[in-house]
């Protein structure tokens, strides 16, 4: 007697059963399908009478009380960390000659314009956060005509485009720093300010401009059928 197999019907039916459960973003709706039916089929070989609907209940218990939730918590967590890694990918090609005389130039043009003017660091904040609002507004606009042309939502995807988001809105907190400037601040702290505008600058800069440039390439790279699907 062959083993039973799991129907592309059933296979349907696993990830709606999926979406019923909280779970939004087609990569990991995938891994959860693929662990689902190959768990529902190695239960079939000792239980062949088993119908379909009680050994999917049966594996869904195993996730405990809290369903995919936790399952999906990991998977974020591990994206943030792989975003993190790229993000930190592309700052050190800004630590390195030639581009980190950019960076030098602009800690010290920074630190003389605090030194001599006490309110530069609220007006630079306000300029760049209109400009970081701005770019955000694109990409989020980008993000949501890649998931109505597609139909799915991706994790990395969401970590990619959202995060770039969020960047943005860090950015005013320098307008509310207290810095009184002029003649008897200490030099310490105008160039601990300084080093922190640049490098809040670049942060935002790579998240913002260069990882969204090259999601396509990322997406790729974090999963290979991305390509095939985007092709579709």
């Amino acid at each position: 007697m062959m083993d039973k197999k799991v129907t592309s019907r059933q296979i349907e039916i696993l990830y709606a059963f999926t979406i019923k459960h909280y779970v939004e973003y087609y990569d990991l709706q995938t891994e959860l399908v693929d662990h689902l039916a190959n768990a529902i089929e190695t239960r079939w070989i000792t239980e062949p009478n088993l119908s379909f609907e009680d050994a999917l209940n049966a594996e869904f218990k195993k996730f405990g009380i809290f369903g995919f939730t936790e399952l999906v918590e990991r998977r974020q967590l591990a994206m943030h960390k792989r975003y993190r890694k790229i993000i930190w990918g592309y700052a050190k090609d800004f630590l390195r000659l030639p581009k980190i005389l950019i960076c030098l130039m602009g800690v010290v043009a920074s630190y003389q314009l605090m030194a001599t003017f006490p309110y530069v660091l609220a007006i630079f904040a306000g300029v760049i956060f209109l400009v970081f609002v701005g770019r955000f507004i694109t990409i989020n606009r980008r993000l949501n005509k890649l998931k109505k042309a597609t139909g799915k939502r991706w994790m990395f995807q969401d970590n990619i485009y959202r995060c770039a988001g969020s960047s943005a809105f860090f950015y005013p907190g320098f307008q509310f720093v207290r810095y009184e400037g002029g003649e008897g601040s200490s030099p310490i702290l105008v160039a601990l300010a300084a080093v922190l505008m640049v490098a809040f600058a670049l942060y935002s800069y790579i998240a913002l401009f260069v990882i969204p440039a090259r999601a396509q390439q990322h997406m790729e790279a974090a999963y290979p059928e991305y390509k095939m699907e985007m092709a579709q």
